[in-house]
């Protein structure tokens, strides 16, 4: 099973591709999104653009993406953060996928343990877990937090698979 992770942000959007086989995964691409200097508008269709790209390129079996947080007190930055997941989520069905959201929580949880895990202690967790996504270190955060998304849902589906077979 192949999940494409999306952690969709206002400042820099992570997508990563894991391949999922029985309970090992191996991450096959990690990328992000950061937006130009350029109108509202053409940044909305930059990023449709590239969601449309990775689910064309890699064709994945499932979609799965960070739920937004929006903070009480800055509920106007919420909005934002709701735009962009509108135009992931509108690229996704338009290509023809449903999706899986999960809450910050629940996706570090499933990862290290913990829901109120920090950053760096996913990424330190993920290098851990998936040897292989050291190869790409040098990606923002945001990459990482979208492979912590594919990874949940990665354990997720095959949880509930392994609960089907009982």
């Amino acid at each position: 099973m192949q999940v494409l992770g999306i952690d969709p942000g206002t400042a820099c959007t992570g997508l990563a591709l894991l391949r999922w086989d029985g309970s090992v995964g191996r991450v096959v691409e990690l990328g992000y999104w950061r937006p130009s200097c350029t109108p509202w508008t053409e940044r909305i269709r930059d990023l449709y653009d590239t969601v449309e790209v990775w689910l064309l390129t890699y064709g994945p079996d499932a979609v799965a993406v960070e739920a937004p947080f929006v903070h009480p007190r800055y509920p106007r930055s919420g909005l934002w953060v709701e735009h962009v997941v509108s135009v992931v989520l509108t690229a996704v069905v338009q290509n023809g996928y449903a999706w899986a959201e999960y809450p910050a929580s629940v996706v570090r949880r499933s990862v290290t343990g913990t829901g109120n895990a920090d950053k760096e202690t996913v990424r330190r967790y993920l290098y851990a877990l998936l040897p292989e996504a050291r190869r790409w270190a040098s990606m923002p955060d945001d990459a990482f937090d979208a492979l912590a998304v594919a990874y949940c849902h990665a354990l997720r589906a095959f949880d509930d698979w392994r609960m089907a077979r009982r």
